[in-house]
């Protein structure tokens, strides 16, 4: 077992906050049908991030009071809108938390805006007996200062944390430890014929391409621009839409193409890696956000509406979601950026039948190759019927070979006793030259 390139192990759904309304929707990529709405547990929700799997977190910016945990604050909800647990990230004053997205390793960074910080969250574990308000509390691993206040934030296949610059510097951070590597100023330039024009305008959303690019909707200008940084020598450049006003969203689809939301030009962009746009999709609705779904199609998100597009030529509308109440997100709300980017990653999963309700599962054992820049990880979960594994709870991921079942002392809700049990194995990568490869995979267990 290997992964192609082409392989994309997310669900397809979307999920946008309803910020005036203090809900996310949950909406069908395929058929653009609305699921379902669900409570964020704090007022003026923007930004969401959807983990592999398929959980959501969502920063909840507490206009009301962004000091307050109640207001401001960031969930993380499981796949059926059901809260995990609340991280206590508030601001001091005006908004708290404006930057949601996800690492290499699952965990969520959550950047308070008040408080020029970003703060790396356990991506599955609960502060144990900390609940705040009654609700469980994420564990918060480590926090680190920023140039500027964060608007945004993604991470690219290298592991680097690139935050959005609306109203200073660029921050660039190590996930693997949250060190500060370099701070990027929004000074650049747009190419002209032969010459070069300086710019500095403030910028939006954000999204990394497959060179490890850093992408950025232009807020502060009413040029029709798009802002690139190069992921290696941290120069920025400006590209142009070829239509005035501001753009806001970014996305990169399957190809390595680049796709913008324009606001001010009521249209999507198509740009290409180098800069060079290459399609202007007219809405003729102001676009706040982009997104790639599973099918590799770009949806667009209006004030009240979510566009769905093909990605290719002649580029038709091929669904809308209509009625919606007020939205407002431009992160990664398919969970593709994180995918496709910042992990690609596949998912292999098998129930296993032990033919007797008193199975004790000790352990997994694997073999494989694992070369650097590529992992291979495994958890399971248990129910006394196979009907039942869905609802089941899934043990911590396991790294090790032989890997032990956990205790389930520690995990809530596991327990290795009983008749069946679903393994899943994941794979990932970061570099394109190497794969992981899972030969074999071996569960061990007894009976009394």
């Amino acid at each position: 077992l290997t992964l192609a390139t082409s392989e994309r192990a997310v669900d397809p759904v979307l999920w946008v906050s309803a910020t005036n309304d203090e809900t996310v929707v949950k909406i069908n990529t395929r058929n653009c049908e609305i699921v379902d709405e669900y409570p964020t547990f704090g007022s003026h929700p923007s930004r969401t991030a959807v983990s592999l799997d398929g959980s959501l977190w969502v920063g909840n910016r507490g206009f009301r009071d962004a000091d307050d945990v109640g207001t401001g604050n960031a969930v993380h909800l499981d796949p059926q809108g059901n809260l995990i647990c609340r991280a206590n990230v508030t601001g001091l004053g005006s908004a708290a938390v404006r930057a949601v997205t996800l690492d290499q390793n699952g965990d969520a960074w959550l950047g308070s805006w008040d408080k020029r910080l970003i703060y790396r969250v356990s991506g599955w574990e609960v502060e144990p007996g900390n609940a705040v308000d009654g609700m469980p509390t994420c564990r918060i691993l480590q926090e680190v200062p920023l140039a500027s206040a964060p608007y945004g934030a993604a991470v690219d296949s290298r592991g680097f944390l690139w935050t959005s610059g609306i109203s200073g510097d660029v921050t660039k951070i190590d996930t693997r430890d949250g060190t500060v590597v370099a701070v990027v100023p929004r000074d650049g330039y747009i190419q002209e014929g032969e010459n070069r024009r300086a710019l500095n305008p403030s910028w939006y959303g954000m999204a990394i391409d497959m060179r490890d690019n850093v992408w950025y909707g232009v807020w502060g200008s009413q040029e029709g621009l798009v802002a690139r940084i190069d992921g290696k020598t941290h120069e920025v450049e400006y590209f142009s839409t070829e239509r005035a006003g501001q753009t806001r969203g970014m996305a990169v689809d399957f190809e390595g193409n680049i796709w913008a939301a324009g606001w001010g030009g009521r249209a999507i962009f198509k740009f290409s890696p180098d800069g060079e746009l290459m399609h202007t999709i007219d809405v003729g609705d102001s676009i706040v956000g982009v997104a790639i779904d599973a099918d590799g199609q770009v949806f667009g998100v209006s004030g009240n509406r979510a566009y769905r597009y093909a990605t290719s030529p002649p580029y038709q509308e091929l669904c809308r979601t209509e009625g919606l109440p007020s939205l407002y997100t431009y992160s990664d709300m398919t969970g593709m950026q994180l995918l496709n980017i910042t992990v690609r990653n596949g998912r292999w999963t098998v129930p296993v039948d032990g033919g007797h309700p008193d199975v004790k599962w000790d352990s997994l054992e694997w073999n494989g190759e694992i070369p650097e820049g590529a992992t291979i990880e495994a958890r399971v979960r248990t129910a006394p019927s196979q009907e039942e594994l869905d609802r089941a709870a899934w043990s911590q991921r396991m790294f090790g070979v032989p890997a032990l079942v956990p205790d389930p002392n520690v995990v809530t809700g596991f327990t290795p006793y009983n008749r069946w049990i679903e393994i899943e194995a994941s794979l990932s990568y970061q570099n394109e030259e190497v794969r992981p490869i899972l030969t074999d995979l071996t569960v061990n267990w007894q009976r009394p």
